[in-house]
């Protein structure tokens, strides 16, 4: 099925921070709870290339596509379809003038996007698109220094809304933290306090520069400095900073090698059921601009479905909402580091 509101457009993201549901709120570092926004958060950022498909305008690429080369292809005079970075072209979906259809990558159905037609003449050529992450995007992310925090500390937390926008019930949602580089195994032991990581050569080349790290075998979130051909450099101040892995921040809980080591946004994630359904709020998080955790939500960093800490929404109902918050701590003595920082949730549902 290519309809809008079904498969994996079952379930849409917005922004917070309107009055009431569904109201204006079009500012993302303002998305601190309160009610759902009509805003759409977006997916991957994307750069149409020259001679696009005439008269096909597109809404949304959905961020499990990946970075890299895209297409929609004209198959027809009423017919297009979509090939992602990742996987062949899938099948062709008719569409009329004025109709928003869905179009999904052969066996993937994650890796989607969402056009209008608004035109009735002949849909002809290949839109071609450059896919790729957003920064400083839809949860307050943006180059930061730690010296712009007094004392450290909490930087900001931000509230994003899931809405189950399709007639039918979507099922087992589940929410967690993204890779957001290739996903790499630690290649000697390494303690405890300041350290080098090594790691394969060359596999850190979509890492940041500087960033966060978790070690899914010990559970340890990191904050590295400098990324080298095959080195991490991880200061003290930045061992455990969450504090969460009884090793305790600035010291740590050494390594092993093949420990997984995945590359995140720097966030904790926490989930927050609405007043009421389908149309309720969440926690009020706009006091000190939202430098302050909603009491009722407990942070997390699970990194993948089957995470232990991953996030379990469960079913929605037709219309029904869920919150997901997003916290970016620094420890107070962690050194400044500036870098950009990737929007980096994943989930997964079942949709009737």
């Amino acid at each position: 099925m290519a309809d809008e509101n079904t498969q994996a457009d079952a379930l849409r993201w917005f922004l917070t921070g309107a009055s009431s549901d569904g109201g204006a709120q079009t500012d993302p570092l303002a998305a601190l709870g309160k009610y759902r926004s009509s805003t759409e958060v977006a997916g991957l950022d994307y750069v149409v290339g020259s001679s696009p498909v005439p008269n096909l305008v597109v809404n949304y690429v959905g961020h499990h596509n990946g970075p890299g080369a895209a297409t929609i292809t004209a198959t027809g005079a009423d017919a297009v379809a979509w090939t992602s970075p990742q996987s062949a072209q899938g099948t062709p979906v008719t569409i009329a003038n004025g109709e928003t259809k869905v179009l999904y990558a052969d066996g993937a159905p994650g890796e989607y996007v969402r056009v209008t037609r608004n035109s009735a003449v002949a849909l002809a050529g290949l839109t071609t698109l450059t896919l790729l992450h957003r920064f400083n995007a839809a949860v307050g992310q943006r180059d930061w220094n730690l010296n712009e925090v007094p004392g450290g500390g909490l930087v900001r937390a931000v509230c994003l809304c899931a809405k189950n926008v399709s007639t039918g019930e979507v099922r087992d949602v589940k929410v967690w933290l993204a890779a957001i580089g290739t996903v790499v195994e630690v290649e000697s032991a390494y303690g405890t306090g300041a350290v080098s990581i090594g790691v394969q050569s060359g596999t850190l080349h979509d890492w940041d520069d500087a960033g966060f790290v978790k070690n899914t075998v010990t559970g340890e979130v990191m904050m590295y400095t400098t990324r080298g051909v095959d080195t991490l450099e991880v200061p003290a101040a930045g061992r455990d900073v969450y504090d969460e892995t009884g090793g305790g921040a600035g010291v740590g809980v050494a390594g092993s090698p093949s420990d997984e080591l995945v590359p995140i946004s720097g966030h904790r994630i926490g989930k927050e059921a609405p007043s009421s359904q389908p149309t309720g709020s969440f926690a009020d998080n706009t006091a000190d601009d939202g430098k302050q955790l909603p009491g009722a939500v407990s942070f997390k960093t699970p990194t993948a479905a089957d995470d232990a800490d991953v996030l379990e929404v469960g079913d929605l109902a037709a219309g029904e909402i869920a919150g997901i918050w997003l916290a970016k701590f620094v420890s107070p003595d962690q050194e400044p580091v500036e870098s950009h920082y990737r929007y980096g949730i994943a989930y997964e549902f079942e949709a009737a």
